[in-house]
């Protein structure tokens, strides 16, 4: 029985002297995230720093915390040491600054400090597992032998687009014959398309549409200006010189668009895209030409 005491006495002992280590969730400045995605990051993170420190209690709360003396505070109410944090923080351009620290209670002083600014929560395990081990090593996020600095190629290298559009024909073209000037030519139109960032402002694109009621085909090769790729939500203006294909010598010739509109969700595998467009044959005589809507999804590839 005293052998028994004497272990329970020295265990005891051996707890109180280790390290007492409060991790609180994630917080987000201005940024769009649920907070059950914060609370899902947070458990992530958590136990993965548990899981590298070897003499350090790990004590958990649910509580966030953006300024150090938040942080402290909740450290004297868990009576631990030393109290790990982190906040997300929304940057320009669709960015986002990752952050944690790590602060005494019985000073006040930051021990540790680490940031990364990344382009895209989609790799957000792989990304708090670096920060999970710059932190038990005690380095900065970018001394790790993996770390890898991320470039906006590695985010909107290029993409492969399916859309739908409406055609409305104009001028003298724009009748279904030349004898009814009633009923003017509205069609359908099929796309598919492949879009290469040149830059995060600048992209071409090889563009092939199809269209019915014995309208032919068209491939163009535009550019673009692109307020900012690498944001999740841009918008591009752009235009230039195509071919079109039969199937009549009306619709053959060199052609031209304009375009412009919007790309959504872009930090997705699988994004919106929406625009209107002006195209025009300018083989004389017959200046075919008319405007349109279209609407479709993009593949990222990455």
């Amino acid at each position: 029985m005293r052998k028994i005491l004497a272990f329970l006495f020295f265990l005891s002992l051996f707890i109180l002297a280790q390290e007492k280590l409060l991790i609180l969730n994630f917080g987000s400045v201005d940024l769009e995230t649920e907070p059950l995605d914060l609370n899902v990051y947070s458990n992530f993170f958590k136990n993965e720093v548990r899981g590298r420190l070897k003499n350090t209690v790990v004590l958990e709360s649910y509580k966030f915390c953006s300024t150090p003396f938040c942080a402290m505070e909740e450290g004297k109410k868990a009576n631990a040491e030393k109290v790990l944090y982190g906040v997300l923080s929304k940057m320009p351009k669709g960015k986002t600054l990752i952050e944690i620290k790590e602060i005494s209670t019985l000073t006040g002083i930051i021990n540790y400090s680490t940031q990364k600014t990344v382009y895209s929560l989609s790799d957000i395990e792989k990304i708090l597992e670096d920060f999970a081990e710059a932190y038990a090593e005690k380095k900065q996020i970018y001394e790790l032998p993996e770390y890898k600095i991320e470039t906006w190629r590695e985010n909107v290298s290029s993409f492969i687009s399916f859309r739908a559009g409406y055609f409305y024909a104009l001028g003298d073209s724009s009748y279904i014959t030349p004898a009814d000037e009633t009923t003017v030519q509205k069609v359908f139109d099929l796309d598919i398309s492949y879009m290469y960032f040149l830059s995060p402002h600048i992209a071409t694109e090889i563009l092939m549409r199809t269209q019915h009621i014995d309208r032919g085909s068209q491939v163009y090769l535009p550019f673009y200006y692109i307020s900012d790729a690498r944001a999740n939500h841009c918008f591009f203006i752009g235009g230039g010189p195509g071919f079109g294909f039969g199937p009549s010598f009306k619709r053959d010739g060199l052609t031209f668009i304009a375009t412009g509109g919007l790309m959504l969700f872009r930090h997705y595998d699988f994004s919106y895209i929406m625009g209107g467009r002006y195209t025009r044959i300018i083989d004389y005589p017959y200046y075919d030409s008319g405007i349109g809507l279209y609407v479709g999804f993009a593949w990222n590839r990455k």
